[in-house]
């Protein structure tokens, strides 16, 4: 995920001082590439009503060209996984109509919300549903981000918790 600083400002107005109204005015104000700054740290926002709209917005708004309209759900996919994977799986087919024959767009769209899941649930949710689509152009990009989230799931299972006590030690 890209991040200036302007992004770590606005994720920490919207986190901390409680300002997601302000920035979500900014960002339906200002146009592409502008605009990537403001979704991009409303994406952060604890508040689900902001990530709701940002997600439907990336759907039927003006406010980011069709291009980067994916942009949102994979910055969302980094700070709330659980909720991008359902807004996809409700969403899939607009999105496969929309991107499905375009290879990198979906290829990364798909990897994104794949590569960021955390949970054994998320990540047996995501099998169950992605066996059951067609993936087109994002097939081999599905199975990659899988194995990537395969690993850092076994990894943690594993080692995880010895890390914990080393650090906590010194």
């Amino acid at each position: 995920m890209r991040q200036g600083v302007s992004s770590f400002i606005v994720m920490y107005m919207v986190k901390n001082l409680n300002r997601s109204s302000l920035v979500w005015d900014k960002l339906v104000a200002s146009s592409y590439p502008q605009n990537t700054v403001y979704y991009e740290g409303l994406a952060a926002s604890p508040q689900p009503y902001f990530i709701t709209r940002l997600l439907e917005g990336s759907l039927t708004s003006d406010w980011v060209p069709m291009q980067n309209r994916p942009d949102i759900l994979s910055v969302v996919a980094y700070y709330h996984p659980s909720r991008a994977l359902h807004f996809l799986k409700e969403n899939y087919d607009t999105y496969f109509a929309m991107y499905g024959d375009a290879q990198f767009i979906f290829s990364n769209l798909i990897s994104a919300v794949v590569s960021q899941l955390k949970t054994d649930e998320d990540v047996a949710e995501a099998e169950e549903f992605f066996r059951s689509v067609d993936l087109g152009t994002a097939e081999r990009a599905y199975h990659v981000a899988m194995d990537e989230v395969q690993n850092q799931r076994g990894w943690r299972r594993c080692c995880e918790e010895d890390v914990r006590k080393y650090l906590s030690s010194t």
